[in-house]
């Protein structure tokens, strides 16, 4: 029954946190069953009517798997909710939670008024007592990781014929990520390369710029080649790459008008991210019901500057990042054979909180000088990747108990007056809490985690001061999320609304637009030689290539 709800819930709190993938069976399987019977309450149709129905509600993609599920598991559903109406006594009875003592779902003292479903020895769905048959759900269980590893393993282009991580196409780690190629067979046209002969006669880097002028004179040469073009980067967690889950996910209603079917397949794809609307990389300013909000970025900063860095951008970020792994992702951007050939870049260092979440207990932090040694073996790999002259900002980790005390009380677009705070409960008891030190009741935790935060930023510092890279200068900031804070509440603000509603813990598109506003503004004041002067040659360029080609 699980893999029927992959597209709808394992995003949530799987592929940013890898380390809960295998605790969260129970959360899984409540989720999935409490919008089954969101649906049957709101369309005032059984329990057997939903679940004849539930796969038109997905991706048409997926609907023989769907169908296949459905016909495995729909007996028990049906029979265990006519015993109980209740998603956490079901997904109990089904095996997948081992402790009823976890519940997510209040026990509902009124009475449903839809209709029952026919007798279970008359319907078209057999009862399997599936529960007690922990071999299939393994295998279910495996699908469900392979799909999940199919998709997001690699963190590179899924089709890329040149093999420079640039590509045509957007999803799949594609332009959304990084800045579209307008050459997928050629691997030294790509954006951010240095052009080999002024692009007289075609665009080597994508900017859009290419040609000559009436005197002969390349416009690439003309307007760009003293302009100091820089390249936006990011290395970054699940902030850095946007994730977020569209909150109509769990409504009812919208499941049924299709939400889910016209856009979970694109979600998968992205990864549940959101890369192309972030601070860093961000460049879609267009209106999305799904992901509302304004976008700014550094990207959109830089290009503001000087439009020659059109598509010069490269989002790296994964979700569940942490020093622990970000040495992997060094693989994904160009090679040092292409140090020579390309523009310096803009690039951001930005874990801000799962070096913190990955403890288990308030003893379990990794220490200063772990987290040092993993920093400094990183920023050794990049200094041999980046091009003379780059720039790199460390970004501080953020004071994760503001989460908490921002929405503990406020109600999940789950419904039914679930809490955040019992929903981080909930999480943590059944082992599927992607932050337990910080999404939780637990005042000491947090405390604790706050205090571990500031030790790992000062780290940061020491890194600073002694490290000596050939090819970039280093710096740091600040995460500015209580500078958000401040401001909404010095202009009458909900700064509830910059977090991610569904899984209470990232920044929401608004939360995005304004670390983009002050992690520039910050930079502007801290760093301002880190930022190349305006070329004076915008204008010229908007009159002779418009939008460069767009994304």
């Amino acid at each position: 029954m699980k893999i029927i709800f992959l597209f709808l819930f394992v995003f949530v709190f799987l592929i940013p946190y890898p380390q809960v993938l295998a605790s969260d069976e129970c959360l899984e399987a409540t989720l999935a069953l409490g919008l089954i019977r969101d649906i049957a309450d709101v369309e005032m149709i059984s329990i057997e009517d939903v679940l004849d129905k539930v796969c038109d509600y997905l991706p048409v993609e997926l609907s023989e798997m769907c169908l296949k599920f459905v016909n495995r598991y729909a007996g028990d559903v049906i029979q265990f909710f006519m015993e109980e109406d209740n998603p956490d006594s079901v997904a109990h009875k089904l095996g997948f939670c081992k402790q009823l003592v976890c519940r997510l779902y209040p026990d509902e003292k009124k009475k449903s008024q839809r209709p029952c479903s026919q007798n279970t020895q008359e319907n078209k769905y057999t009862p399997q007592n599936l529960g007690k048959d922990s071999q299939l759900k393994k295998s279910i269980w495996d699908i469900i990781k392979e799909e999940i590893n199919k998709i997001a393993a690699d963190h590179i282009p899924l089709v890329d014929l040149d093999n420079d991580h640039f590509v045509t196409y957007k999803t799949l780690r594609g332009s959304n990520w990084r800045g579209r190629d307008c050459n997928d067979v050629l691997p030294g046209v790509r954006p951010g390369a240095v052009p080999p002969n002024g692009d007289l006669d075609y665009d080597s880097n994508c900017n859009g710029i290419y040609g000559k002028d009436d005197n002969g004179v390349s416009y690439e040469d003309k307007f760009c080649k003293d302009s100091k073009p820089m390249g936006v980067m990011v290395f970054g967690d699940s902030v850095g790459a946007h994730f977020h889950i569209p909150p109509q996910y769990l409504d009812a209603k919208q499941v049924v008008d299709g939400i889910i079917s016209k856009t979970a397949l694109h979600l998968l794809e992205m990864e549940a991210d959101w890369p192309h609307k972030s601070y860093g990389t961000g460049f879609d300013t267009s209106d999305n019901d799904v992901c509302p909000g304004p976008v700014n970025s550094v990207y959109l900063q830089m290009r503001k500057i000087n439009r020659c860095n059109h598509r010069n951008y490269q989002n790296i970020a994964v979700n569940g990042m942490s020093s622990h792994y970000i040495i992997k992702l060094i693989e994904t951007t160009v090679n040092k054979d292409e140090q020579k050939t390309s523009y310096p870049t803009l690039t951001f260092l930005e874990i801000i909180g799962n070096d913190i979440c990955r403890a288990k207990n308030i003893n379990d932090f990794i220490t200063p000088d772990d987290f040092k040694k993993k920093i400094i073996e990183f920023l050794d790999l990049l200094d041999e990747s980046l091009a003379p002259g780059s720039k790199v900002i460390t970004v501080g980790f953020v004071q994760g108990s503001i989460l908490y005390e921002t929405l503990h009380d406020h109600i999940h677009p789950i419904g039914h007056d679930i809490t955040y705070s019992h929903l981080y409960d909930y999480l943590n008891c059944v082992g599927a809490s992607p932050c337990r030190m910080w999404m939780t009741s637990n005042k000491t935790h947090r405390d604790a985690a706050d205090a571990h935060s500031i030790i790992l930023n000062q780290a940061y510092f020491d890194i600073i001061q002694d490290y000596k890279p050939k090819n970039f200068e280093l710096g740091y900031l600040k995460f500015p999320l209580k500078q958000v804070e401040e401001y909404f509440k010095e202009n009458n603000m909900d700064f509830s609304t910059t977090i991610e509603p569904v899984d209470g813990f990232h920044p929401s598109q608004i939360g995005q637009y304004y670390m983009g506003t002050y992690l520039w503004e910050d930079l502007k004041n801290k760093y301002p030689d880190f930022i190349p002067p305006e070329n004076p040659n915008n204008e010229e360029i908007e009159k002779i290539f418009g939008d460069q080609g767009g994304y």
